[in-house]
């Protein structure tokens, strides 16, 4: 069985987009970027001015490194349901070793709401790994059990 971290985006309606970072972001590298031009045409400035416009340029400057950076080596790109038109977010659920077949079961007969219902454990004896959007309209999920720190899939994905 396929990993569901590997398959996600072989979903049919999952799409990998870019993640927009917050509007803050850009607007303190545009400073950043103003700055920079400012302190290189103004040469005969007061020190004080000087002074603010290089702290402006090295912060803005150094914002927009860490947007290009995330950009091109981050973690920029997530996976995006085309049905509910938002971003799928990662969450996992550790279980019982007990639970497994209380939990197979679940998923057998797609009774998602008994899941719910399952003790959890701080133990990762059974790992659950969902992928759902902020409104829980769209989930995909499946059944992990681990041996020697490393995840075994249980189940199939499925979609609920």
């Amino acid at each position: 069985m396929n990993h569901i971290d590997k398959q996600i985006f072989k979903q049919p309606n999952v799409a990998k987009r870019l993640r927009s970072l917050s509007i803050w972001y850009w607007a303190f590298s545009a400073i950043g970027i103003l700055c920079t031009v400012l302190y290189f045409l103004l040469d005969d400035s007061s020190s004080a001015l000087s002074y603010f416009l290089l702290l402006g340029m090295v912060c803005g400057d150094l914002i927009l490194l860490i947007v290009l950076c995330y950009y091109l080596f981050g973690d920029s790109r997530g996976p995006y349901s085309k049905v509910a038109n938002s971003f799928l977010y990662r969450e996992i659920d550790y279980y019982p070793a007990s639970a497994r077949q209380m939990l197979l079961d679940a998923f057998a007969q797609h009774d998602f709401g008994s899941i719910s219902g399952i003790k959890r454990s701080s133990a990762p004896d059974v790992v659950l790994i969902r992928y759902t959007d902020n409104m829980h309209a769209v989930t995909y999920a499946q059944l992990f059990t681990t041996k020697d720190s490393k995840e075994e899939a249980i189940s199939e994905i499925v979609q609920y």
